[in-house]
């Protein structure tokens, strides 16, 4: 995971450059609503969708959505609108599923 990407001035869009391995024996489902901002309050910033970046100049290396296949990798760009007041630190919050709809995890990580 790198590092979280400060927004340009005025603007709350932050980035976040994701790799995501399926070291599992079943392919799971990737999709943004899996990925969010989450302060110790519990309030979340949802992964925006490539069409809500459309007026952000946001050209390539988006994550894609989809299945990952076991010992497969998928890397990209998530995005991310924060609230001005959104308090740091924060973490990522992850909550994948199998490819059949089944919970298969919810993972924080520190930023």
């Amino acid at each position: 995971m790198g590092a979280l990407k400060n927004p340009p001035h005025g603007s709350n869009i932050v980035a976040l450059d994701v790799t995501v391995e399926n070291r599992g024996s079943i392919a799971i489902k990737l999709k943004y609503d899996d990925f969010s901002l989450s302060d110790s309050a519990g309030e979340r910033s949802m992964a925006l969708l490539p069409v809500e970046l459309a007026y952000e100049h946001v050209t390539n290396g988006i994550f894609k959505e989809g299945y990952l296949p076991s010992g497969q990798s998928r890397s990209g760009t998530l995005y991310f609108r924060t609230p001005y007041d959104f308090p740091r630190p924060f973490n990522l919050r992850v909550d994948l599923e199998t490819a059949g709809n089944a919970d298969l995890s919810r993972t924080f990580w520190p930023l």
